[in-house]
């Protein structure tokens, strides 16, 4: 049972959707037996149940008896197809297993099991251990990529509009968005795999585009936001829905990695794009309201000239 489960949670990593339905089907039948046998047990009269169990323990007690070789086993007893699975080619080396009380791809990450064994023989490796340094690699350099790629956007985009601030404004709705993708897959309760951590850079470098039109539109007609979505909406729809339905059609894959890859970035683009035409417009015009409140507020070159002579 253990072990169909296992190839079971294998399955449902590389996507292999008939294998997994086909176990589950296995595990449902077993199920059932066993249920079966329970409800027969349960039925059954004591007395026909007292018999079965003493003639089934006398059975077992001259079966253990009869099994119990006081010559002790050796290797040059075991056959070949045996000892070729636990023993190195040296002959000095032995595999070992240890299996887990609970199931151990629950949370494979931080496993106790796992740990506890690590800390005991730091050279263990097996399946849980490969996929376990898998995931934490990938989230590790996930965060290094996503670090490099915030760095190189920054730089492009101080270089582009030399103003710190609109370098700040065209960079909210990457964290805006980040932030409303997060909470829509915690909604929709779907885990992060490897695929997905990798395709974060992506979403970076697509999703910073929207925000650069805006504001170089911006820059050429002013406050007047009507005339800039309008004028660069357009475009800025097209692009993005485009795109999100080049990637939104890996959704349709039967690979569970490219099926979250492809939500990933259907969310992910399409939650930048909705802040990118609300929040960036309204902060531009908050800051533009300020900023002339602030010229009404500060005398003028004329103003200054005149409370000088006059003192």
């Amino acid at each position: 049972m253990l072990n169909l489960k296992e190839i079971s949670e294998l399955a449902t990593i590389g996507g292999q959707k008939l294998l997994e339905k086909r176990i589950e089907e296995i595990l449902a039948e077993e199920e059932e037996r066993f249920q079966a046998v329970e409800k027969a047990v349960l039925r059954a009269p004591q007395e026909r149940l007292a018999a079965f169990q003493r003639g089934f323990g006398l059975e077992m007690k001259q079966r253990f008896f009869s099994m119990s070789a006081p010559v002790q086993i050796t290797l040059d007893d075991l056959p070949p197809s045996v000892l070729d699975r636990y023993r190195a080619s040296g002959g000095e080396q032995f595999l070992t297993l240890a299996y887990a009380k609970t199931d151990i791809w629950d949370n494979v990450v931080h496993s106790p099991f796992i740990s506890f064994v690590q800390g005991l023989i730091p050279q263990v490796t097996g399946i849980p251990i490969f996929m376990k340094v898998l995931i934490e690699d990938s989230a590790h350099y996930g965060r290094i990529a996503i670090g490099i790629a915030l760095a190189i956007i920054f730089l492009l985009l101080m270089i582009d509009f030399k103003s710190l601030r609109l370098v700040l404004m065209a960079l909210s709705p990457l964290f805006l968005g980040s932030i409303a993708l997060l909470g829509i897959l915690g909604i929709l309760r779907y885990p992060f795999n490897i695929m997905m951590v990798a395709m974060l850079p992506l979403i970076l470098g697509i999703g910073i585009d929207n925000g650069v039109h805006l504001l170089h539109r911006y820059r050429i007609e002013g406050a007047d936001f009507p005339v800039i979505l309008f004028s660069v909406g357009k475009a800025l729809f097209l692009t993005t829905f485009t795109t999100m339905a080049a990637f939104g059609s890996l959704m349709f894959a039967k690979m569970q990695a490219l099926i979250g890859m492809g939500l990933l970035l259907f969310v992910g683009i399409g939650a930048i794009y909705l802040v990118t035409i609300s929040f960036v417009p309204a902060f531009l015009s908050l800051a533009e309201k300020r900023l002339k409140k602030r010229i009404k507020e500060k005398p003028s070159y004329e103003e200054k000239i005149k409370v000088s002579s006059d003192q």
